[in-house]
């Protein structure tokens, strides 16, 4: 199963009520099932990072966590409500390092001065070694 990850830094896939009951936020752009009980049209969190501040998840927001990490799921206990969030804030900092590494990644394929090796010139610099050793093997005859 594909994993789906929410703004919030729910893995909406790994929830008891994915697939039946929710499609993940990301589907359903934030009208999670459990707005029911609180009246609301939209997740609050789901509006302010995807809606009104066009981010990708929370963990690019410099006010993480903020005051809508502060409601309860009122389906759950706090319990397992504080255990939510101790995983959420977990997987936005993981998304960040991915980030980082792919913004990373990104301005050094931008920039004119990277030098790419081809294949065979990583392997040989990978591993000096081994070429010189198998140019050693190869060219001795059997006795």
């Amino acid at each position: 199963m594909e994993t789906i990850i929410s703004c919030c830094g729910v893995i909406c896939s790994e929830c008891k009520s994915y697939p039946h009951d929710c499609k993940g936020c990301p589907d359903i752009k934030g009208k999670a099932y459990w707005l029911e009980y609180t009246g609301e049209e939209i997740c609050g969190l789901y509006d302010c990072c995807v809606n009104q501040k066009k981010l990708f998840h929370c963990g690019e927001c410099d006010l993480l966590p903020c005051e809508h990490y502060e409601r309860d799921d009122p389906t759950k206990t706090p319990v397992e409500n504080a255990e939510d969030r101790r995983k959420q804030m977990e997987q936005l900092r993981y998304q960040c390092l991915i980030d980082q590494k792919l913004d990373e990644s990104e301005a050094l394929a931008n920039d004119p001065n990277t030098v790419w090796l081809t294949d065979e010139e990583f392997w040989a610099d990978a591993f000096p070694e081994d070429e010189a050793e198998l140019d050693t093997n190869t060219t001795q005859s059997p006795q």
